[in-house]
């Protein structure tokens, strides 16, 4: 991350994270007024809002979203190759 980032972080852009976390509805009046690229912007803006309405859709359309059932065969069997390859983070459905 170059200076180039460094001078897009505003507080709207620190909050975002959260605003998407939680479904809020956000403007972006003020982080256009505050960006040095506006098609960086642009760019980020529909990919967030088109990647949410296919996260979306999957879900409701996919009765098996939350479990490996609606993972191709292909990555099935791939998990399972590697199932016992040493891992240096171990995460938990907890943690």
């Amino acid at each position: 991350m170059g200076g180039f980032l460094k001078g897009m972080i505003t507080r709207e852009l620190a909050e975002l994270s959260t605003a998407c976390r939680f479904n809020f509805q956000f403007t972006t009046n003020n982080l256009d007024s505050h960006t040095v690229c506006q098609a960086a912007v642009d760019g980020f803006l529909e990919e967030m809002i088109i990647r949410r309405e296919l996260a979306d859709n999957f879900c409701f359309y996919e009765p098996n979203y939350d479990n490996l059932d609606c993972a191709a065969p292909w990555a099935r069997e791939s998990l399972t190759k590697h199932t016992s390859d040493k891992r240096e983070h171990l995460y938990s459905k907890w943690a």
